[in-house]
């Protein structure tokens, strides 16, 4: 087990996410699966009006969220070079537009889209990986603690763990989910299972929300704010914390903070990885009409180890791809595994070869 160091989190104020950008986040969803996150270069910034002053701190805080959001690593925003290149955002913006904000203290909502080529280029040179729009979806299972009373959060009364897992989900671009609480979810798990966070019978009962992820978290308040601890388990390996926060709120948002934070340590993509750049030869069965053909390759070609690809043939409803890949064939494989378009196929009797070869079949859907 990998348990990451304690964290003690003090009091800080939440600034509040634009609604538009909820859909990252399907709160109460029956079934979830990876997910491709599309908005990872902009960001949504509530403000007080369209003074230059007020517009030019929102540029600055958009961008850092921009850049925490693609590289998977908060401490991008302290690297020397990343403060130097990001001094003036405007210069890395495509667009940005006003909409009618929800909050009467900042009436407008400031939607920032930074140019793609330019933050990538900005994070690979300052030795940052790149996090893929292919993110692993994430169950959520808070219990909480308050005036002796234990409950699993689920419903709508307890908004303040709901809106903290919305907003910190959006803003680090991680799909979570919380579950229904459901008759079959209230009979398949305990309170007692997901306070002492055994995660076995947990994980087994989040079996029909497909998610890649299963988080347990259990927290206690009282005068002095909110303390427990988290497990995750990502398809069998476990990852763990804990924290001591002011509020319900802050209580998820740290807890996707953190979660985020490993995620991106396993799926993020360096530039030059230790094990180096390579070759695969992927032979990809169920390619029968042309639009499977264009699916299979676009698929391919937005996978984030993937530099670059060639179609070697096209034979007998099947292709054969030669992918050059940062890193290795597990880091691919990692990659396909987490969503059924490519499902495993059956591998014939294989000759010596130079290269490395996956067999897959193309999931029409």
């Amino acid at each position: 087990m990998v348990v990451m160091s304690s964290h003690i989190v003090k009091a800080r104020s939440v600034l509040v996410g634009c609604v538009w950008i909820m859909f990252l986040v399907a709160v109460f969803a029956p079934a979830a699966q990876a997910v491709v996150v599309s908005e990872l270069y902009e960001a949504t910034i509530p403000v007080s009006g369209k003074a230059a002053a007020v517009e030019n701190e929102a540029f600055a805080l958009a961008l850092s969220q921009v850049l925490v959001k693609v590289s998977g690593d908060p401490e991008v925003l302290q690297h020397p070079d990343i403060k130097t290149q990001s001094s003036d955002p405007k210069k890395l913006i495509a667009q940005f537009g006003y909409r009618a904000g929800v909050d009467a203290a900042n009436p407008f909502n400031l939607r920032v889209v930074f140019i793609k080529p330019s933050i990538d280029k900005m994070l690979k040179a300052s030795g940052f990986p790149l996090w893929g729009g292919n993110r692993p979806s994430v169950l959520v299972w808070i219990a909480r603690e308050e005036s002796g009373q234990r409950e699993v959060v689920g419903n709508a009364s307890q908004q303040g763990f709901v809106e903290g897992l919305q907003l910190a989900a959006a803003r680090r671009g991680v799909p979570a989910y919380i579950p229904v609480m459901d008759l079959q979810d209230e009979t398949a798990v305990t309170v007692s299972d997901v306070w002492g966070l055994f995660v076995d019978p947990v994980v087994e009962a989040s079996s029909r929300y497909n998610a890649d992820a299963v988080v347990l978290v259990k927290t206690y308040g009282n005068s002095g704010g909110w303390s427990g601890r988290w497990m995750m388990d990502l398809k069998g390996q476990q990852f763990s914390g804990s924290f001591r926060v002011s509020s319900p709120l802050e209580v998820s948002q740290l807890v996707i903070d953190e979660i985020a934070t490993v995620l991106a340590k396993q799926y993020a993509v360096h530039d030059a990885l230790v094990d180096g750049e390579g070759r695969i030869e992927l032979e990809i069965s169920g390619v029968e009409q042309f639009r499977d053909y264009v699916g299979a390759y676009q698929y391919l070609e937005a996978l984030a180890p993937v530099q670059s690809l060639d179609i070697l043939r096209v034979h007998d409803g099947a292709i054969q791809v030669s992918v050059w890949v940062a890193g290795n064939e597990a880091r691919l494989r990692q990659y396909i595994e987490l969503d059924r378009k490519l499902v495993p196929d059956i591998v014939p009797i294989q000759s010596a070869e130079d290269t490395l070869k996956m067999y897959y079949r193309w999931n029409r859907r």
